[in-house]
């Protein structure tokens, strides 16, 4: 470490990172939420203008459309590693100087080989990891990620570890890797009252945010993927990602927050039509809970319960959107 040290480096730094955020049920929510929010909720109104549209699609079970991501250079700024930087050495030296600038790395490992992910010792599995610090003294890096427990928590990992992981995704490739650095801008982005409408329409018209990259369905429509992904996967007794249904509360939270917001800042909203919105977060609680329920009891009642909410939401909701459409 003495070639990083002449750098300038410090021995430790450990960036601000903030586990609790508004939508937590996917790593990359989790870390873009995390950096946004380490010290403040400054950027909550603008986290607010988007998390609108829904997708099921071939990659997740069911998600946001519009998430706020790395690239986005209203609240971000970006670096990309260079391509030449593959081995683990490189890429270890190239990660400490970033965070020493003030960079977090969200990148790609295969969890082969990360202690306490779900996947160590048992399969190759390529997972994102965010790092926000590091010890030298320690030689560990400060990383946060979703772990065995299937919780979002963070946790030191070994530098060399983690180094030798990424170098291996990166040169082996057998999925698409990432490898970004990103911290937040000091500027402070408002609610975008014209953004959430156009939002909102796609979402009643179960259209995409952008070209369709996945076959899905979105918007409204994305609880029909739903049913027919958490079906399947309930006649076939397989894996269920508890955090689908985490990412719908969540969701119907995000709903709900939004709604208020406008109500004290754009146009007065009645009450009952809140009333509706806070429904829909507690119908959306209640398939949670019950699809708990029955991954222990495989009750067949609870299956078919958990399917009705699901549509019993879709109905309330479409009809509340369309209320709130003319409201504002």
């Amino acid at each position: 470490m003495s070639d990083i040290l002449k750098k300038g480096v410090m021995e430790r730094l450990e960036l601000d990172f903030n586990v609790q955020t508004p939508i937590a049920s996917y790593n990359y929510t989790s870390f873009i939420g995390g950096v946004m929010f380490a010290n403040n909720m400054d950027l909550y109104p603008y986290y607010l203008s988007k998390h609108i549209l829904l997708l099921s699609n071939d990659l997740f079970d069911v998600s946001c459309d519009d998430m706020i991501m790395f690239e986005d250079a209203n609240v971000f700024e970006e670096k990309k590693i260079r391509n030449s930087i593959l081995e683990s050495k490189q890429i270890k030296e190239d990660i400490i100087e970033k965070i020493n600038d003030g960079y977090y790395a969200s990148v790609t490992v295969d969890e082969f080989y990360i202690p306490n992910r779900y996947c160590y010792n048992k399969k190759s599995y390529y997972h994102d990891m965010l790092i926000y610090g590091f010890d030298l003294n320690e030689n560990v890096f400060y990383t946060a990620g979703y772990d065995i427990s299937e919780h979002f928590n963070t946790m030191k990992c070994n530098i060399e570890v983690v180094a030798d992981s990424i170098s291996k995704c990166l040169n082996e490739r057998k999925a698409k890797p990432h490898f970004h650095y990103y911290k937040c801008k000091k500027n402070c982005k408002e609610f975008e009252i014209e953004s959430v409408k156009d939002s909102l329409n796609k979402y009643l018209n179960g259209e995409p945010i952008k070209k369709i990259a996945y076959n899905g369905k979105y918007g409204i429509n994305a609880y029909e993927g739903l049913k027919e992904k958490y079906s399947l996967a309930c006649e076939n007794d397989t894996y269920w990602r508890k955090a689908s249904f985490s990412m719908l509360c969540e969701h119907k939270k995000l709903m709900l927050d939004r709604v208020k917001y406008i109500n004290l800042n754009y146009n007065r909203i009645d009450n009952y039509l809140i009333d509706k919105f806070d429904n829909i977060l507690k119908i959306s609680k209640n398939i949670q809970i019950n699809s708990l329920k029955y991954e222990f009891t495989k009750r067949e009642n609870l299956f078919r319960k958990i399917n009705d909410k699901i549509e019993e939401m879709k109905g309330i909701e479409t009809k509340a959107i369309e209320e709130l459409i003319k409201n504002i």
